[in-house]
């Protein structure tokens, strides 16, 4: 049995359908950059037949795709007016991070007589009357790398985050506590409230917009539901522990913000963010986390 390379393949097809994937909208620039990527492929191979894409942004696990049922349903056509048809990926991984998923894919352009092929990876998968094994085998095991790689990748930031949560660290938009600001707001918040001062003129009395202020009383609302009186005042005097931190040595949170005072807020995010899910600290903790900051920064992965 003789097997034909890509560009060998390529020579004996008239008409090429690509399929394009990027698993969320972040990525969706490289739907483009695959395009190019394809074309240039096959322009360097000498293919000189049609070609036609279909792009969509969906997450590799998923089965349920509308373009590549779109795709399947051109292959059938084309098929049937007697062309030449093949299947074009930049890398095999635009099908699936997964053999299962990968062979959920595969079957039934496999029995059409439909090769699919991988540029990046210079490999092809053969059809049911024409097989490639050595083709099919690699292109499965490279499908699985690409899935244990997501898991992996998976598995370590559900880690970190587990191990970020034992320290009192969350994940997010840390919480501002307007150092800058003469009065603490939500200190003052909690007196307007109290006062039966409403959304609009409490959010004008803070200087801070009515969402800022409805979400800072609601947070009170429920700190003061769940805990009464002693864990509010709890609450509340901790906002105004990180406010004379970082009057004294400057904000935790920004762009210009220096890194031991990043520490110092990433420490004591947890907390400020969630007080009954996290342990609460004290002066003495901020003074540790400021003064050691080394020991307390963020492990880079290897």
């Amino acid at each position: 049995m003789v097997v034909l390379n890509n560009k060998e393949l390529l020579k004996k097809l008239n008409f090429l359908l690509a399929y394009v994937r990027v698993s969320t909208e972040e990525q969706a620039g490289t739907l483009k950059d695959q395009r190019s990527a394809i074309e240039k492929s096959l322009k360097n191979e000498g293919y000189k037949g049609k070609i036609e894409f279909f792009e969509e942004q969906i997450s590799g696990t998923k089965l349920d795709r509308e373009e590549f049922q779109k795709m399947l349903e051109r292959a059938k056509e084309l098929k049937e007016k007697g062309k030449k048809v093949g299947v074009v990926v930049r890398d095999i991984q635009r099908f699936a991070r997964h053999p299962y998923f990968f062979g959920f894919f595969m079957t039934e352009l496999y029995l059409l007589n439909i090769p699919v092929i991988a540029l990046n990876d210079n490999q092809h998968s053969g059809t049911f009357s024409e097989p490639n094994p050595t083709g099919e085998l690699l292109l499965t095991i490279l499908a699985t790398v690409g899935g244990q790689e997501v898991s992996i990748r998976k598995k370590q930031t559900l880690q970190g985050v587990a191990e970020s949560r034992a320290k009192g660290i969350v994940s997010g938009s840390i919480i501002d506590v307007y150092p800058e600001d003469k009065l603490n707001p939500f200190r003052e918040v909690w007196r307007q409230l109290q006062a039966g001062i409403g959304q609009s003129e409490g959010s004008r009395r803070v200087g801070r917009s009515s969402s800022w202020w409805r979400k800072t009383r609601d947070r009170l609302l429920d700190i003061h539901t769940k805990g009464g009186d002693e864990k509010l005042e709890e609450y509340i005097e901790r906002t105004e522990m990180i406010r004379k931190f970082e009057q004294k040595h400057g904000k935790g949170i920004g762009p210009k913000a220096k890194q031991p005072n990043k520490i110092v807020r990433r420490m004591t995010s947890g907390y400020l963010q969630s007080p009954f899910e996290f342990d609460v600290w004290n002066q003495e903790d901020i003074d540790e986390y400021f003064q050691n900051w080394k020991q307390y920064r963020p492990k880079r992965s290897k």
